[in-house]
C-alpha cells in the first residue's frame, strides 16, 4: 500500500524537454509514478538519510541494492539520528505487511518518505522492506510481478524496475506527458 500527500499545488507545466522516450518509455513512467502523467522523485544527487526504529539486521543490504540499481541519481544512507531523517521506518498495525508513504513539494521534488511495517507479518521480511523502498525511491504504482509487484514474489530487483528507475531519474521533476 502506498500513499502521498502533496504539500502546495500540483504542477501541470511542461518543463525543459526530457531526454527522448519512445511512447513505451512514457507508458512505463506514467504507469508507476507517485505524479501520474508528471514526474515526481527526489532531487538529482540527494542524500537521503534513513533512520530505523524497526532495527532491521538487514537495512543496509536493503539500500545497498536500492543505491546499486539508482547508480549516484539519488544516495541512501542510515543515520542514528531521527531528527536528520528524510525516511523514517516504523512499525504499525496494516492490513498489509508493509506501507509507504511520500510527501513532495509543489514541484513534485519528494522532501519525506516513511516506511510502516506490520510487525506481525513484514518483521525481518527482507522482500517486504525491499518492496517499501521501492515505493520509496519512485515506483508508485505495482508492477506485474516481481519484488514490485502488489503481492511479492522476489527479494531480487528485476530488469523492468531497474529500466523504470533509469528513465524516472533521467527526466525533469515536475515534466509532464
Amino acid at each position: 500500500m502506498v500513499v502521498a500527500h502533496l504539500a502546495g499545488c500540483e504542477t501541470t507545466t511542461p518543463l525543459a524537454s526530457p531526454p527522448q522516450l519512445t511512447q513505451e518509455d512514457i507508458i512505463l513512467l506514467t504507469s508507476h509514478s507517485w505524479g501520474g502523467n508528471c514526474v515526481a522523485r527526489w532531487r538529482d544527487g540527494a542524500v537521503i538519510e534513513v533512520y530505523d526504529e524497526t532495527n532491521f539486521p538487514l537495512l543496509e543490504e536493503v539500500l545497498n541494492d536500492w543505491n546499486e540499481v539508482l547508480s549516484g541519481s539519488i544516495v541512501l544512507v542510515i543515520t542514528d539520528d531521527p531528527n536528520e531523517a528524510e525516511v523514517t521506518i516504523v512499525f504499525g498495525s496494516l492490513s498489509s505487511d508493509g506501507q509507504a508513504e511520500i510527501k513532495w513539494h509543489n514541484d513534485l521534488s519528494f522532501y519525506e518518505g516513511r516506511v510502516i511495517i506490520d510487525p506481525i507479518g513484514g518483521r525481518n521480511n527482507l522482500a517486504i522492506y525491499k518492496h517499501e523502498f521501492g515505493h520509496i525511491v519512485g515506483v508508485y504504482n505495482h508492477f506485474a510481478a516481481g519484488l514490485m509487484a502488489a503481492v511479492v514474489t522476489s527479494e531480487e530487483i528485476d530488469q523492468e524496475v531497474k529500466n523504470y528507475l533509469k528513465l524516472l531519474y533521467s527526466v525533469p521533476i515536475g515534466y509532464c506527458f
